[in-house]
């Protein structure tokens, strides 16, 4: 749905705003032309942010990003609408759409029902781990360090995509190319691209109440259980305190 604000149901448009939404948005116009043409009953799902066990971008990686001690409650840009939804939940209403049979030809929003900000998430993680209280970060400050490292980003992703190994075999070989390229991986992973920014901003609320009304399926873990599952599954894998 791109960067749509307010309520936001399956008759929305869908306007992606980066290369992985329009991936999606293809993905699920060559399904359905597959199932015309072989006679498959399709169903789609459009998941929200999936947190949880396993979870590398929505777990993961935060939990990365508050162990480093870099992390932040980002006043004004963390104040926009997570949309989470634990895994559990998502695998559930994968289970619902493949055995009910009102949900073939339909596409259904899996969403959790709680209105939780990325800064929320973000604080009940932390504390989940047992960190320290995240300092609030002035938005003026985490916009400059995210513009100043745009191009350092950029020229990573473009050295990666065309010398990945050679730069490697520098990493390897020079203890102090080491050393820079640590600490360049660190400063990227830990502040937020503009992109990053642009998305814990959103306003808008993915509901579900169709996959609720035709599948019979509501989520069953709010955040707090959600949280406290995640964190023991970090913790296990050696996050955390």
């Amino acid at each position: 749905y791109g960067d749509a604000g307010g309520e936001i149901d399956e008759s929305h448009p869908c306007h992606p705003v980066n290369a992985y939404g329009r991936s999606k948005l293809e993905t699920e116009a060559v399904c359905r032309e597959l199932g015309v043409a072989d006679g498959l009953e399709v169903v789609i799902l459009r998941p929200s942010i999936v947190y949880g066990p396993f979870s590398r971008w929505w777990t993961e990686r935060f939990a990365d990003r508050l162990l480093s001690g870099r992390w932040g409650l980002y006043k004004g840009y963390g104040e926009g609408l997570c949309n989470l939804i634990y895994v559990d939940d998502l695998v559930a209403a994968i289970w619902r759409a493949v055995r009910i049979p009102a949900a073939a030809g339909q596409t259904f929003n899996v969403n959790g029902t709680e209105r939780v900000t990325w800064n929320r998430y973000v604080g009940a993680l932390n504390t989940g781990l047992g960190l320290p209280p995240l300092p609030v970060v002035d938005p003026r400050q985490i916009k400059l360090r995210s513009l100043l490292l745009a191009p350092l980003r950029k020229a990573a992703e473009i050295g990666m995509a065309h010398f990945g190994p050679l730069v490697f075999k520098v990493y390897e070989r020079f203890g102090f190319t080491r050393g820079l390229l640590r600490g360049a991986e660190k400063s990227l992973r830990t502040t937020p691209a503009a992109q990053e920014l642009e998305l814990y901003s959103r306003t808008g609320h993915y509901l579900a109440g169709k996959a609720t009304e035709v599948l019979g399926w509501q989520p069953r873990i709010d955040l707090e259980r959600g949280v406290e599952l995640s964190c023991a599954w970090l913790r296990h894998h050696g996050y955390g305190v």
